[in-house]
């Protein structure tokens, strides 16, 4: 069985970001983890990507709701 969307997981994964929150995912074939939060200037509020800051650096990231494997709220 293939799962071809998961309707509302961007919009609950915003939730959790709203907070600082531990997350992995994957972007250009590479598992990337770190804490990040909701960049709400930048982000769209709808669709699969997800604007958000990593609290370590404040840089700017594109994250696809689709590719987060696992997250933590701090």
């Amino acid at each position: 069985m293939n799962i071809l969307s998961q309707t509302h997981r961007g919009n609950s994964i915003r939730q959790d970001l709203k907070r600082k929150t531990m997350i992995e995912f994957i972007q250009n074939g590479e598992v990337i983890q770190g804490t990040f939060k909701l960049d709400k200037k930048n982000d769209m509020s709808n669709g699969n990507y997800i604007g958000v800051i990593d609290c370590d650096t404040k840089a700017c990231w594109q994250i696809n709701s689709d590719t987060v494997i696992s997250l933590t709220i701090i």
